[in-house]
């Protein structure tokens, strides 16, 4: 497989029960994909997030749309990297469809992965734009690299105001955008911004049939995440007893975890509890 972090936007058109299995196939290539991010996948509260789990991946982080048909967002993370969802990031207007993933690398600065969905549902390009604006200016760009992924239904293939601004603006915001072909029939609307055009490598538009739009792909590399894998700790197991152990985790007030609405803060706390008794009777 390669090395590095691969990073994948897909606008699917709806994460229908026809199309699933494909995209599951799709996440379970664990050699080419380890951010799957989806625009439009058009899912409602009636969908429960543990249907759309995947082997090998985190539980996945979900935006649907409210207050419209369509859109939403979803995304995939591998299981062996360490992130955070930056929802302190995302726009508090929820017509603002963002989706802002900071992956944590071992020894090295942040990476920011953010995808984007634009329509013309809530807001106009212009009121749009000048929404997108204000998000910008929030990012860290100072301490952390970035890529932006998503449908922003621009055709960058044409000239018009709405090309020529976007590109002025991600231009002026320091960002470098990778993807030169059609990713829709003869469009392309689908964009790959990226910090650092040195690290960002490779970017694709791939052939899929899930929807009418191509998937776009960009590979991610750095020092930390090349040799992030090859690490092993064992735990001692020399005084293990397992009566005493399953004795102490009967102990533990598991209620807590209840208490977080978000699924990802609800591991994390889960894992501090496990954990906190598991290092103390068979610790690294």
């Amino acid at each position: 497989p390669k090395r590095g972090l691969n990073i994948v936007h897909h606008n699917i058109q709806g994460f229908s029960q026809s199309k699933q299995e494909e995209i599951m196939q799709c996440l379970r290539d664990k050699q080419k994909k380890t951010i799957y991010g989806m625009t439009e996948t058009w899912l409602t509260d009636s969908t429960d997030t543990a249907e759309l789990s995947v082997s090998g991946y985190h539980s996945p982080i979900r935006k649907d749309r409210t207050g419209g048909l369509h859109g939403g967002l979803l995304a995939y993370v591998s299981s062996d990297l360490n992130f955070r969802h930056r929802s302190d990031l995302e726009p508090d207007d929820l017509s603002l469809e963002i989706l802002v993933i900071e992956i944590l690398p071992p020894n090295s600065s942040p990476l920011l992965t953010v995808f984007v969905y634009r329509s013309d549902y809530f807001y106009s390009y212009q009121q749009w734009l000048t929404r997108f604006v204000e998000f910008l200016d929030g990012l860290p760009l100072d301490s952390c690299k970035c890529a932006i992924l998503g449908d922003f239904n621009v055709n960058l293939l044409i000239n018009n105001t709405e090309t020529q601004s976007l590109s002025t603006l991600m231009s002026n915001s320091g960002f470098i955008q990778l993807i030169k072909s059609p990713t829709r029939l003869t469009a392309l609307l689908d964009h790959i911004y990226v910090t650092d055009s040195t690290m960002f490598q490779d970017p694709l538009v791939l052939k899929c049939n899930v929807s009418d739009h191509y998937p776009t792909s960009v590979q991610f590399s750095s020092r930390s995440l090349k040799n992030m894998h090859y690490t092993i700790k064992l735990r001692s197991m020399r005084n293990f007893i397992e009566k005493d152990f399953l004795t102490e985790l009967s102990f533990v007030p598991w209620h807590a975890v209840e208490a977080f609405d978000d699924p990802n803060d609800a591991l994390s706390a889960w894992l501090h509890l496990f954990l906190s008794i598991l290092d103390k009777h068979a610790p690294l």
